[in-house]
């Protein structure tokens, strides 16, 4: 995916994402998913700079905490059905994950210092409804590139993390 403009003959605002998503399917029960993300940006105002954390795929990380001209992140995920249908509402599922990535700024790269998150999370799905809007609660644990103290990240989502 790309967008960008022309102003008085030079690029701006350019802005290319690239994403490759990889599901091996176990048993109808579990499922290991890879996801890799690699977006890179030239020219781009201030407000359009990428961002990393608990928002966007660094979940040990405090949302919006890390931005530059590229990103690079690599999630992991075992997801795995632990019941159906509990109490006749919801399908209960869980997950334990790692999530990898860096964020520079353009001719600062060798600045650029790795974070790494491994965690655990549940996933929901109303069983009425027959939708597949799963709510996603997620506990990621900062251990590489953290600073301070060592806290975990709560954070909520709609959808799969990918």
């Amino acid at each position: 995916q790309g967008e960008g403009e022309i102003v008085k003959g030079r690029l701006h605002d350019v802005r290319l994402l690239s994403g490759l998503r990889y599901y091996n399917t176990l048993t109808d029960r579990h499922t290991l998913g890879l996801h890799a993300r690699f977006d890179w940006s030239r020219r781009a105002a201030p407000q359009a700079a990428f961002t990393l954390g608990a928002e966007s795929g660094l979940r040990g990380f405090e949302a919006f905490s890390f931005w530059g001209d590229y990103v690079l992140l690599v999630n992991a995920e075992d997801r795995m059905v632990l019941t159906t249908n509990l109490f006749g509402l919801v399908h209960v599922g869980a997950v334990a994950f790692v999530d990898a990535g860096v964020a520079w700024r353009s001719g600062r790269s060798t600045e650029a210092e790795p974070r790494v998150s491994p965690g655990l999370g549940l996933r929901l799905l109303g069983s009425r409804g027959g939708g597949t809007l799963v709510t996603r609660i997620d506990v990621g644990f900062p251990m590489v590139g953290r600073e301070g103290d060592f806290e975990p990240i709560i954070s909520l989502g709609a959808g799969q993390a990918f």
